[in-house]
């Protein structure tokens, strides 16, 4: 085999398959979710982590 039909049979057999075609940016927000979720916390969450980290500082230090 030449050097050039070598390259060819791997560009034909590439271990990783098949291209993948461009995909549109709105494509990949309506494939991921498009970052939809939106964090949310209550004032209870931070006081009940403030109260912990306070509780094992104590109980440690």
């Amino acid at each position: 085999m030449t050097r050039n039909q070598v390259l060819e049979a791997i560009h034909q057999n590439h271990p990783s398959g098949e291209r993948l075609v461009e995909v549109s940016a709105e494509e990949l927000q309506r494939v991921y979710g498009g970052g939809d979720v939106q964090p949310e916390t209550s004032p209870a969450c931070v006081t009940i982590g403030i109260g912990i980290g306070i509780g094992i500082s104590k109980l440690f230090c």
